[in-house]
């Protein structure tokens, strides 16, 4: 899959230009990391991206949610594909919030996952921190719709 690109070349890229429609899991039914980590793969494979499905790459992302960088409502992990040329994530929103990883942590409402070619691209690392500024813009997730 190649991310939409706009015709203009000249003009700054969105997230938009890293994700599609497809990509989207607007209510995730899962309440567990392995659950949602499940379902988030699941639109990767519909996605036609097996290398990100890989039993190492599996590994590597729970790994990677367990661990990962959680935010104001969100955790963010990225995992690598080799092959892959651009960066690009798959988003999942939870109708409730979830315990994540502990109950003394904040309820997660957002899961993302960037699938990169190696780790720490200067694009991937752009896309990260658009998402990250995501995760603080909270009018701009209100806006995001729950289904």
């Amino acid at each position: 899959m190649q991310p939409v690109r706009s015709t203009n070349q000249t003009a700054p890229r969105s997230l938009a230009d890293y994700t599609r429609a497809d990509l989207l899991r607007l209510r995730l039914e899962g309440r567990t990391v392995r659950a949602v980590t499940e379902e988030l793969l699941g639109a990767l494979r519909q996605e036609a991206c097996p290398a990100a499905v890989r039993p190492a790459a599996l590994k590597a992302l729970n790994l990677e949610l367990l661990t990962g960088r959680v935010g104001a409502s969100a955790v963010t992990a990225s995992v690598h594909s080799p092959g892959e040329t651009h960066p690009r994530f798959v988003l999942g929103r939870a109708p409730e919030p979830l315990a994540w990883r502990a109950s003394t942590l904040t309820p997660i409402e957002f899961v993302v996952v960037l699938i990169e070619s190696a780790p720490g691209s200067t694009e991937g690392r752009q896309v990260l921190a658009a998402l990250a500024r995501l995760n603080q813009d909270r009018a701009c997730l209100a806006e995001l719709p729950k289904e």
